[in-house]
């Protein structure tokens, strides 16, 4: 994981992570109670939002709003 961009940087608006997983890790299901996140995959993903279940390919990107539970898991082996 690497911080592109810290919260400090962007006066606490917002932070950009870039996060390269090893084949099928993700993270364990969260979720953010007080603010949206966004994702943008740069490979294909299993992407868990709530009840929904979306693959999602290279450039695609996810939008989470808050309280919204949510995980994913690279599907690149």
């Amino acid at each position: 994981m690497t911080v592109k961009m810290s919260s400090e940087s962007t006066a606490g608006h917002y932070t950009i992570i870039e996060m390269i997983h090893p084949p099928l890790v993700g993270p364990a299901l969260h979720i953010h109670p007080t603010h949206p996140e966004s994702l943008c995959f740069g490979s294909e993903y299993t992407f868990y939002r709530g009840d929904e279940t979306i693959v999602v390919k290279t450039g695609d990107c996810i939008a989470i709003p808050p309280g919204v539970p949510h995980r994913y898991k690279s599907e690149i082996e």
